[in-house]
Parts: structure tokens; sequence; C-alpha cells
């Protein structure tokens, strides 16, 4: 399991093994992530890249492949040695397996990452992050914890999510309501994707809405071509499939502008958390070692926490090598602090010559100075009447000066690198060349890559199988909850009807009672007043008859 880097100075036109340059798997240096720096015809592909696809055997591979001619160089000859061989083909979808984000949105924290992944639209990372931005950020982040939830797992995908959006209005009808409203609103309260809704798109209104409404839909536009959403309408294969047995993925790129970047950028940002997650269940450590060689790797967009990853992914068992045209592509796709924290992280930096005046400048500077030796030497003479004699002095001095300054960098001869190791003295090397190291043998295995056959595999079929067993588990369990809710209201109606003929009759009797009472009552108040009566009619007799 090691790198190439290239050959030691020797007189032999072949290659010698005991001259080669490599780095170990058990190397010393910090990580095993290598920073490989060349301008165009700098054998970046033929010296580094094809050479190391072919010779790394015991562990996985993610290569980009920006031409397709690694592929079709490597692909049969990693068959033969038994890889899973995958292509994940932004130029040309049809000839790609597909992947679906939604495969690896395992925690509802995963939804705003891909969410953001998303509306960063080129993958720009310096993108102004103003008020529509975020708030189109959060509308997706609620759509996506929507449709984990509520739809079927074969649903789940953003061309669902955009049909869901096309029937569910985000403004409003003539008669004032909104359709998106409603859905929402027919959740639970505590429902994961009402809350993140609630508290984001829902409090927009008028003139806010429009505009968050025109920001989502113009950084969705990639998602309505018909290519791409059968490229995210499946996954062919799991991306924890690298960790776990032999694989190599060959991702081709666009060579002239990725207008896919989101896509590209969100495929490494879930390749190395699925990676991650992977190891930590496997005790911080990967079952089978993953290597990313990443050419052109600026084309592939803005990955989150980059720099984070190489900084930690050798317990993995994870190396990485970052290969660039020149230094100010690392910047202007991230900025200058970041790009050099990224290429910090790298133990190695081999540069291939070809190379800018910015770039020679950087390498220039990693090379440090060395301390050169002066001598200089004077005489003189003397004469007199009778003799004449002569004197010389040499005098030794020290200076510093570049290793190598920038000129010299950029005019190094075609064959050579520079390799520049941490905590050890760098090095001039002599390149390496596949046609020279594997005569023949690339150019006897051709695989077209526009012939390429996706096939779905076993793991993600089993995946699959799971997420809807689970699913109609979900749904059973609802439909019984459902069941035994309406179960318990009628169940309530029928004591209600059996208590009602009671409460009447108990009723009655209280209502006969008090009537009964009432005429005892009045009775009683009667005979007072006829006893009343009586003894005043007595009284009056009693005094007529005096």
């Amino acid at each position: 399991m090691t790198t190439l880097l290239g050959e030691l100075e020797s007189k032999a036109t072949s290659i010698n093994k005991k001259n080669l340059v490599i780095q170990d798997f058990d190397t010393k240096c910090p990580n095993r992530n290598i920073f490989v720096v060349g301008g165009p015809g700098s054998y970046k592909s033929a010296g580094y890249v094809i050479p190391n696809v072919i010779v790394k055997n015991q562990q996985s591979i993610v290569v980009t492949d920006p031409s397709g001619e690694v592929y079709e160089k490597t692909s049969n000859i990693k068959r033969m040695q038994g890889f899973d061989v995958r292509v994940v083909n932004f130029k040309n979808f049809l000839a790609s397996d597909r992947q679906n984000f939604f495969d690896y949105i395992d925690k509802d924290s995963d939804c705003s990452i891909v969410a953001e992944l998303i509306i960063k639209s080129a993958g720009d990372s310096k993108i102004n992050k103003d008020v529509w931005y975020k708030a189109s950020v959060g509308l997706l982040n609620s759509l996506l914890l929507y449709a984990k939830y509520e739809f079927e797992p074969e649903k789940r995908t953003i061309g669902n999510i955009i049909k869901f959006i096309q029937n569910n209005k985000p403004n409003q009808d003539e008669e004032g309501s909104v359709e998106l409203d409603k859905r929402f609103n027919e959740l639970s309260k505590d429902h994961p994707a009402r809350e993140s809704y609630e508290f984001g798109f829902a409090v927009s209104e008028g003139r806010t809405r429009a505009s968050i409404i025109l920001t989502f839909v113009a950084d969705l536009r990639n998602y309505i071509d018909n290519e791409i959403r059968s490229y995210t309408s499946d996954s062919d294969f799991d991306l924890r499939d690298v960790g776990l047995r032999k694989t190599i993925i060959y991702v081709m790129l666009p060579v002239l502008g990725n207008t896919v970047q989101s896509l590209s950028s969100l495929f490494f940002s879930q390749m190395f958390q699925q990676l991650y997650r992977l190891g930590d269940e496997n005790g911080a450590r990967l079952p089978v070692p993953v290597d990313f060689l990443l050419d052109e790797w600026p084309n592939i967009g803005a990955i989150p926490d980059y720099e984070e990853t190489l900084a930690t992914c050798r317990k993995y068992g994870i190396s990485i090598t970052t290969i660039v045209q020149s230094i100010s592509q690392a910047v202007d796709k991230y900025n200058k602090d970041k790009a050099n924290a990224i290429i910090g992280n790298h133990a190695v930096i081999l540069c291939l010559g070809n190379v800018n005046n910015d770039t020679a400048k950087y390498i220039k500077e990693e090379l440090g100075n060395a301390t050169v030796e002066f001598e200089t030497s004077s005489e003189g003479s003397s004469s007199g009447k009778d003799s004449r004699s002569k004197s010389s002095n040499k005098n030794v001095s020290y200076t510093g000066r570049a290793l190598l300054n920038e000129d010299e960098i950029s005019n190094m001869q075609q064959d050579k690198a520079i390799l520049i190791t941490k905590n050890r003295n760098p090095k001039i090397i002599k390149k390496l060349a596949y046609f020279k190291m594997f005569p023949n043998l690339t150019e006897t295995y051709i695989a077209p890559q526009n012939e390429y056959k996706r096939k779905k595999n076993q793991s993600m079929i089993d995946k699959h199988n799971r997420l809807r067993e689970e699913w109609d588990k979900k749904q059973e369990k609802n439909k019984q909850q459902k069941l035994e809710e309406y179960k318990e209201e009628q169940r309530q109606k029928e004591l209600e009807k059996e208590q009602q003929p009671q409460e009447e009759q108990q009723n009655e009797k209280v209502k006969e009672s008090k009537d009964k009472n009432d005429q005892e009552d009045k009775k009683d108040e009667q005979q007072k007043i006829n006893d009343s009566k009586k003894a005043f009619y007595e009284k009056l007799k009693q005094k007529q008859a005096k």
C-alpha cells in the first residue's frame, strides 16, 4: 500500500525498483497526504495518477478523471485485480452510476448540510450569504425534512421535491391562501419539518417571500434537467462500500466549466461523511483503507471542512492527494488563509514543474535557503632597487541564498520534479511515466468510457429493502395507532349512550322527588293559609258576638 512519487537520479535508461521514491503506508510523516502541483503537460496524469492507480491493489481508490483517460487505461486492469469498478460521470450522466443524496441523509442535521451545498449553486464557498441565500437554504432544509419523514423511500428524490413545490405553490393564490403553508400545517406541531418551516419561510411575507422563491428556483435550475433527475433518482452503489471492500470509483468531471459543482462537491462531502461514520463504527478505522487521487481538485467545487478532513483522515486509514495546476487555484476556490491551511495539511509537496510565478515563489519559500561558500583572492606586487616580490591573499565567506529561485523552478528540466517532505531535506527526483513502467499494458486493456453500463449492487438493494421495510412498519404502526384511536373514540361514544339513559332516569327521579316535595310544600303552605283564614274568621265572629 505504497504511493509512487518518482525515481532517484541514475544513469539507467530503464526504471529500477531500487531507485523508486515511495511513501509507505506506515510512513513516519504526520500524514499520508500529498499536494501535487504542476502546469499543463507536467505529467500529472501520466507520471503520478495512472502509475499509482495501477500499483495500488490493497486499498480502495477514488480518483478524479477529468478526461476519462485514467478509466480507459486502467479500469480493466483493476477488474482483473479484483476491484469493484464504479463510474460517477458528471460529463455524461447516461454513462454513470447513479447517486441519490437522500440515501445518506441519516440524521435531521444532514438535511441542512445537503441544503447548503445545493443552494451554493456552483459550489463557490465565497458566495455572498445574504438574507435571500439563507432563507433559500432554510426552505430547502424544510422540504428535505418533509420528504425524509413523509415521502415513501422510493420517492425521496430532488425531482419529487420539485414536483411537490409545483403542486403546492409557495406564494399566495387569489384567495390569499398558500398551499405550501397548508401542507406543513397538517403536520404535528413538533414535527421537524414543520418546526423548520415555521421558524423560517412561513414568517416571510409579500416581496420578501417572492425574493426567496426567486432565489430558490434559480438555485434548483440544474435539477430540472432530465439527465440530472435520472442521476439523482436512485443509487447504484453505497458510498460505504468503498471502506468495506476493494472498490475503485472514477469520478469524471467536465474539463471546461463544471456547471454542476454543487453535485460533485456534495458527492465528495457525503463520501467523507459516510467513511468517517463507518470508521467510527469500526474502532476509528476503516476495514479497507481508501486513497483519494483528486486530479484537477479545484474543479470538484468547494468541499466543506476539507482542511479538517485532511488533518484527521490518517487515523481512519485515508490518504488524500490534492492535485492542482497552480497555488492560485486553491486561493481562488477558498481564500488565502484557508488555502494555506489546506496545503499545510499535506506532509509531502511534489512540484512537477511548468508552474506560474506565484507557484514558483511559493515553492521557493517552502524550499528555504542554502548556505553558499564564496572564495575570493587578491594578488599584489612590490619592487625595490635590487628585487621584486609578489603576494596573494585568499578570503572565504558564506552567504545565504534560496535553494532554488523562481526561474530555476519554472525552467526545471521536463523530466525532473521537486520533492518537499516535512522534517526532511528536499530532493530533485525524476518523474515516472506509466508507458515506461508498464509498456503496452494500458493499451492492451482499453475500456471506452462511454460504454460503461451501470448496475445496482446487492448492498444498495439490501439497503433500499430495509428502508422499505422500516417505512411499511412505520405505516402499519400509524395505521394501528389510528385504528386504536378510532376504537377508543367509538368506545367513548357507546359509554355516553349507555350513561345517557341512566342519567335521564336519575334526573327523572330527582325531578319527581322535587315535584313531590314542591307539591307537599304547596299543600303545607295552603294549609297554613287556610288555618290563618280560619283563625281570622273565628276571631272576627267572636268580636261580632260581643
